[in-house]
């Protein structure tokens, strides 16, 4: 089976719709018809000086994503990582894959 073989890493950061979770609820719905089973992993990225306004309703959004992980409402083995500090996609991405121990990846942003 496919889903054996790849993991899902969805990266997200502030953005103005937060804390709504219809984005990502769609990211993911979207990803678990092609792989209901495989590992999925949010990487929740930290908010930059710049973002700092967004901080509050950023982080209920990140709350919210994880209850739902938690709850089975984004299918089984999903886990939301949250960064502290800042890094960006490619930092965050590149500290995930160590956790990663499928030979393959499927990376799609939750705004996409």
């Amino acid at each position: 089976m496919l889903d054996d073989q790849v993991t899902i890493l969805i990266p997200t950061s502030p953005i103005p719709c937060h804390p709504d979770t219809r984005l990502m609820d769609a990211c993911v719905d979207a990803l678990r018809g092609y792989f209901p089973t495989a590992r999925l992993i949010i990487m929740a990225d930290g908010v930059r000086p710049q973002m700092e306004h967004r901080r509050a309703k950023y982080d209920e959004y990140v709350a919210s994503i994880r209850a739902k992980a938690f709850a089975g409402e984004y299918g089984p083995s999903t886990t939301v990582r949250k960064f502290h500090e800042p890094s960006q996609q490619a930092t965050i991405t590149r500290e995930t894959l160590r956790e990663v121990d499928t030979p393959l990846i499927f990376f799609c942003e939750h705004d996409a």
